[in-house]
C-alpha cells in the first residue's frame, strides 16, 4: 500500500494559513484557517477515519519552547518610592498631590484615617524593574510581585489593595506625585489582600502577590515595547475602610538590608 504524507508546518496552523493536501482516498482537500482540534469530527466509517487530520503544536520548526523564569530586583534607590494625598474627606482616591519620596527605607502604603477630622490620606508605592527579558507580544505565563512586609496597622478585615503598572513602553522612574495618578495605569489591575494574605502574613517576610500576568501582558503587548525595557508597578488602594485605616509597611531599596521588592516573570 502506498502511504501519502504531507508535512504541514505548525506555523501554518498557528497563523491560520490554508493548507492544500491530497488525502488517502486521492482527493484534494484544504485545511482552512477555521479548523481547530475541537472542530474535527467523523462518522466512524473508514473513509472518514482515513481523512482525520493530525496536528502538533510548537513553533515553526515543530518545537515546543521551554519556559523561562526570571526574577528582577530594584536596581537603584530612585527605582522605588511613594507619594500621597493630603488629608481629604473622600473615601475613594485616584490622584496624588504630595509626599513624593524615593529615599525611604520602609513605608506604610494604603490609607490612613484621622478620626478627629474624619479625613483620609492615601499612600501609593511604585517599583521600577529594568531590563525585562520579554519580546514584544510575548506570552506571559505568570508574574508575581513580592514585597518584604515589616508591619501592618489598622483594619482587621480583608480590605483590597491593587497592583497595576504605568502604561508606557519603557517607563522612567517617577519624579513627582502626579506621575502615579491612576489615569495613567494599565487597564489591567490585580486585587491583593481580598483574602487577607498581606494582613495575616508574618512580619519580616516576603509577601507574594496573586498572579499579575495580565498587567505585565498589557505592557509587553504595546507596539513600542522591546525586550530590555523597564516596567513600573504600583501598589495602591482605591477605597478606604469605613472610618478606619489599612496600612501595610514594606521595605524599600534604601533600607540597609537586601530585602528589596522583586518581580518574577515566566515567559
Amino acid at each position: 500500500m502506498t502511504v501519502f504524507k504531507k508535512i504541514i508546518l505548525s506555523n501554518d496552523i498557528k497563523h491560520g494559513s490554508a493548507v492544500t493536501f491530497t488525502n488517502q482516498l486521492g482527493a484534494s482537500e484544504i485545511i482552512d484557517s477555521n479548523v481547530s482540534l475541537n472542530g474535527i469530527h467523523h462518522s466512524g466509517v473508514i473513509e472518514d477515519r482515513m481523512k482525520l487530520y493530525r496536528f502538533y503544536s510548537g513553533d515553526e520548526n515543530g518545537l515546543t519552547p521551554s519556559e523561562t523564569t526570571t526574577t528582577y530586583t530594584i536596581a537603584t534607590g530612585a527605582d522605588d518610592g511613594m507619594a500621597s494625598t493630603s488629608y481629604k474627606t473622600s473615601t475613594n482616591n485616584s490622584t496624588y498631590t504630595t509626599g513624593f519620596t524615593n529615599s525611604n527605607t520602609t513605608s506604610y502604603l494604603g490609607v490612613n484615617y484621622d478620626d478627629e477630622e474624619i479625613e483620609y490620606r492615601y499612600y501609593v508605592g511604585y517599583f521600577r524593574f529594568t531590563n525585562i527579558a520579554a519580546a514584544q507580544g510575548a506570552t506571559i505565563k505568570s508574574a508575581y510581585l513580592s514585597l518584604y512586609k515589616t508591619g501592618y496597622s489598622g483594619w482587621t478585615g480583608n480590605h483590597s489593595f491593587y497592583v497595576a503598572a504605568l502604561d508606557a513602553d519603557n517607563q522612567a522612574a517617577p519624579t513627582a506625585p502626579w506621575h502615579l495618578n491612576h489615569s495613567i495605569y494599565t487597564t489591567a489591575e490585580v486585587v491583593w489582600n481580598d483574602d487577607g494574605a498581606i494582613r495575616t502574613a508574618s512580619n519580616d517576610s516576603f509577601v507574594k502577590s496573586p498572579d499579575i500576568k495580565t498587567v505585565i501582558q498589557e505592557i509587553v503587548d504595546r507596539p513600542g515595547w522591546s525586550t530590555g525595557n523597564s516596567i513600573v508597578l504600583t501598589f495602591f488602594q482605591k477605597t478606604a475602610p469605613p472610618d478606619y485605616w489599612a496600612l501595610p509597611r514594606f521595605e524599600f531599596y534604601d533600607d540597609s538590608d537586601s530585602n528589596t521588592p522583586k518581580l518574577e516573570i515566566t515567559v
